[in-house]
């Protein structure tokens, strides 16, 4: 397993979580492991990547408006 790739991998993850929020709690754990990741964290990445696969549709989509306020709501019950 080459650490580069998986590094590589899981920066590629956290910079989509921006527009797939479903896989930031999967993500999260993953990358606490880049430093010495092992095969079973390697295989886990590869999952996150094969649900993403067959859920291409999915994900949040930021259009441009005349005003370009971004507002967010969330419940932090």
């Amino acid at each position: 397993m080459d650490l580069k790739i998986f590094r590589n991998l899981v920066g590629s993850l956290i910079y989509l979580t921006n527009s797939r929020p479903d896989i930031l709690f999967s993500v999260s754990i993953i990358s606490r492991f880049m430093e010495n990741p092992s095969r079973f964290y390697f295989a886990a990445t590869k999952k996150i990547l094969l649900y993403l696969q067959g859920t291409k549709d999915y994900g949040i989509l930021y259009k441009e408006q005349d005003d370009n306020k971004l507002i967010d709501y969330s419940d932090n019950d």
